[in-house]
């Protein structure tokens, strides 16, 4: 008889996911103590915001999938209810392995978005474990949201702007959610009573898939924060995480070239007020260099493609 612990879930969980079936993935994690009697480890959260990313991937390749969101928080929405009893998810499990009961869309959780459910799942579990952290200071402030559709008329926007206000205006939650694609969708159904989750300790490799879940979901503007918590937690970042965030974070701080070295020449730029906070943070040798960067932008290209996550 198998010994099933953390470490034979999470393999099952890395199987699920290669197997493209993310959904599995979401739906274990939220019934693992009922089915197993087994907490998530750092591993598992990992794999969960894995997970995320690449459901979210496989719902933009269908139009059946992209529709099932886009009626999410439509009046006319009706939740599915989702099974409760042990037997019942053990059956529900089997039947959409079998392929029986799957969903055209494998990105959504608990009735919303899996993104968003990850991103709140994540700083559930940190803020969870270390409360303090919300008095974390951010070290940079985006200047406007990561919407594609408008980004290339940012410096025009910006140009008329400064007409009147100064660069280093803050913009304000408000001001950043504006326009959809920032905005972080409401979860209608009631979430399961918040728990400490002490097996969880996280690490670099915890937080560079949430820092990814973050900017290809268009929350870049959060980045600065995830990186304050991992120095506030005395994590070493990798320059890999680091190459990352920035190539995300300055989709969200960098303004076009001329205003840009005119706030870099007066201190204002918020993509190198972060970069500097960095460089405080870990050192010259561990900030990323131009090459890092420039490994990182294919990064996050690749992520971006449609062939991502594909066998």
């Amino acid at each position: 008889m198998i010994n099933i612990n953390v470490i034979v879930i999470n393999e099952f969980l890395v199987s699920l996911l290669r197997s493209r079936r993310p959904d599995i993935v979401f739906q274990l994690w939220d019934h693992m103590e009922m089915l197993y009697g087994i907490l998530p480890n750092d591993s598992t959260l990992n794999i969960v915001m894995k997970s995320a990313i690449l459901a979210m991937k496989l719902d933009n390749e269908s139009v059946r999938s992209t529709f099932q969101h886009m009626t999410l928080n439509s009046l006319f929405h009706r939740p599915k209810p989702e099974p409760t009893g042990r037997t019942e998810v053990i059956s529900d499990i089997m039947q959409k392995l079998e392929g029986r009961r799957r969903s055209s869309a494998v990105g959504i959780w608990r009735n919303a978005p899996a993104w968003a459910v990850a991103r709140q799942l994540f700083r559930d579990v940190l803020v969870g474990n270390w409360p303090w952290l919300q008095q974390v200071p951010q070290p940079a402030t985006a200047i406007r949201t990561a919407d594609a559709e408008t980004a290339a008329f940012y410096p025009l926007q910006e140009f008329a702007q400064s007409m009147s206000l100064p660069f280093s205006s803050p913009k304000t939650p408000e001001t950043l959610e504006q326009g959809g694609k920032g905005q972080i969708p409401l979860i209608t159904e009631a979430q399961p009573d918040q728990k400490l989750y002490s097996s969880i300790v996280p690490t670099d490799v915890t937080f560079t898939p949430y820092i990814q879940l973050l900017g290809l979901s268009s929350l870049a503007r959060e980045i600065p924060e995830a990186l304050a918590w991992m120095r506030a937690l005395k994590i070493h970042p990798s320059k890999k995480t680091l190459s990352i965030a920035l190539v995300f974070w300055a989709e969200v701080s960098l303004r076009g070239p001329l205003f840009e070295d005119w706030a870099e020449k007066n201190s204002q730029s918020e993509y190198g007020r972060l970069l500097a906070w960095i460089r405080d943070w870990v050192g010259d040798e561990q900030t990323p260099t131009e090459w890092d960067i420039q490994r990182a932008l294919r990064a996050v290209a690749k992520m971006r493609d449609d062939s991502f996550g594909r066998p």
